[in-house]
C-alpha cells in the first residue's frame, strides 16, 4: 500500500502507514530465518573442526590410559626373592614399546634386625621390550645374594616406556610377606 499524501497549507505531508501485528508476524519471521541461515561452506567448515577435535580428544583419551597393570604372579619355591610378575597392556590402541625395567629394593630388615632403605639394589630386568595392545608380558625381578630370613622386604618395579615415541614412566611397590603359607609377593607398601 502506498502511503497516502496529505495536501496542506501547500505543502505535501507523507501520512506513515499504521503496522498491525498480524502484519508484522510474516516479517519478523523472515528476518529470523535469514538469521538462521548459514551458508553451507561454513558448516562444512564447523563439522569438520567438530570431528578433528572429537577424533583428536579421543586418540589423546587412549594415550593416556595407556598405563601397564603390573602384578605379582606368585613366586618360585627354588628362588623366593626372584619375584615373578606380569605386565598387562590395557589399552586396545598403542602399545608399550622400548620396555625397560627395574627392581630396586626399596626397604629391607633381616632377622638380625639390619634395615637398609635406599634404592641402591637394582637388579635389571630382562624380557620383551614391547607389550602389544591387550597382551600380557611374563617377567621375573632377578633379586640375587639375598641369603638368610627377611622380615620385611620391599621393592618397586620401575618401568619405562614409550607410546606414540613419548617416553613415559611408571612405578608400583611390591612387598614380601614371610609370615604367609608359603610365603609370597603382594602389591603394595608396608605401613611405617
Amino acid at each position: 500500500m502506498a502511503p497516502k499524501h496529505i495536501k496542506k497549507k501547500g505543502r505535501v505531508k507523507q501520512q506513515r502507514q499504521k503496522i498491525t501485528p498480524r502484519q508484522l508476524q510474516p516479517l519478523e519471521e523472515t528476518r529470523l530465518r535469514k538469521l538462521g541461515k548459514i551458508p553451507s561452506g561454513l558448516w562444512k567448515i564447523l563439522v569438520g573442526t567438530l570431528g578433528l577435535a572429537t577424533t583428536i580428544f579421543s586418540l589423546w583419551g587412549a594415550w593416556a590410559s595407556t598405563i601397564p597393570e603390573i602384578r605379582a604372579v606368585g613366586s618360585d619355591a627354588a628362588a623366593p626373592f626372584s619375584m615373578p610378575f606380569s605386565v598387562t597392556n590395557p589399552s586396545s590402541y598403542f602399545s608399550l614399546d622400548d620396555v625397560h625395567m627395574v627392581c630396586k629394593i626399596t626397604n629391607a630388615q633381616d632377622s638380625n634386625e639390619n634395615t637398609y632403605r635406599d634404592d641402591s639394589w637394582a637388579y635389571s630386568v630382562e624380557g620383551d621390550q614391547k607389550v602389544s595392545p591387550l597382551r600380557t608380558g611374563f617377567y621375573v625381578c632377578p633379586i640375587r645374594g639375598i641369603d638368610g630370613k627377611f622380615l620385611t622386604l620391599q621393592i618397586a618395579v620401575v618401568m619405562t616406556y614409550k607410546t606414540l615415541w613419548i617416553r613415559r614412566s611408571y612405578r608400583v611397590h611390591f612387598m614380601w610377606d614371610a609370615d604367609s603359607a608359603p610365603p609370597q609377593w603382594f602389591e603394595g607398601r608396608a605401613i611405617q
